[in-house]
């Protein structure tokens, strides 16, 4: 029997291949950043980007906040009658309806990892509406998006009396 024949041998191959599999594998998750309204009028969302690297910002997606994490409910692209986009502050708008989720950036990082707050994207977010704003600057950014689903963080503007 040759020495790649040796059950030792096989088992040792497939093995090392899984080894192999699972390093790749572990390295290709995407993590997405949503703004979700629970309220129940349409919110405002503007957010800035310090991405200066890329001449157009990723085209937001909208779905069902209670599709989030189905990987079988594709985003679907938020019409550009529905964008305004400031090249100059580069400001994203978008209105965003009740029960609604807006995908605002995919990363490979989750929020929790702090060491990434020099790499995210965004510098600003503000939800606007019919119970007032939030505002979210510079290093409090990050920390608001809130894991709500194995690989999505979000931040959530809720009802009064919500949490």
């Amino acid at each position: 029997m040759t020495t790649a024949g040796h059950p030792c041998f096989v088992a040792c191959r497939a093995f090392g291949g899984l080894l192999l599999l699972l390093a790749l594998s572990s390295c290709s998750f995407t993590y997405e950043y949503v703004v979700v309204n629970e309220s129940a009028s349409p919110v405002e969302v503007r957010y800035g980007r310090v991405d200066c690297c890329s001449a157009q910002p990723p085209m937001p997606g909208r779905k069902a906040a209670g599709k989030l994490g189905a990987n079988d409910e594709p985003w679907k692209a938020v019409r550009a009658e529905e964008i305004s986009y400031d090249p100059q502050t580069e400001t994203v708008r978008v209105v965003l309806q009740p029960g609604e989720a807006l995908l605002i950036t995919r990363l490979r990082y989750p929020a929790s990892d702090i060491e990434n707050y020099q790499t995210f994207p965004l510098d600003s977010l503000r939800i606007t509406g019919a119970l007032g704003g939030v505002s979210y600057e510079g290093d409090q950014l990050l920390p608001q998006f809130k894991k709500l689903h194995s690989t999505v963080y979000g931040v959530t503007y809720r009802s009064k009396g919500g949490k």
